[in-house]
């Protein structure tokens, strides 16, 4: 309710990531909060190729999460964007675009081709 109410026309879209389906396609997606450390254990790539989807060609993909965690690393995170055709675009330590140290947080950028 809170982010609703601080941007009313913002359109949200909750559904189970693994299986969701819309019949649109998107120019952005962002996964803010750390959704790839709360997917289910080996669900990450079926997750992935969900929102990729429903992207445009030459759309953005957009997480950022902890590196603290036994889920996926950003190695295989950039797998499986690469087998879904998703190129890098950049990677930050922060959502404020610091330079990537390889700590402990990622914010990536891969666009669709």
């Amino acid at each position: 309710e809170a982010a609703r109410h601080k941007a009313p026309t913002l359109n949200r879209i909750q559904a189970d990531l693994q299986s969701f389906s819309l019949d649109r396609s998107f120019e952005i997606a962002i996964l803010a909060g750390n959704v790839m450390i709360f997917v289910l254990p080996g669900s990450e790539a079926r997750v992935i190729g969900q929102i990729a989807g429903h992207l445009q060609e030459g759309g953005l993909f957009i997480s950022g999460f902890s590196l603290d965690t036994d889920g996926i690393g950003l190695n295989q995170y950039d797998q499986v964007m690469k087998k879904l055709g998703l190129v890098p675009a950049g990677r930050w330590s922060t959502w404020q675009r610091e330079p990537f140290t390889g700590d402990h947080y990622a914010v990536s950028v891969h666009r669709k081709i």
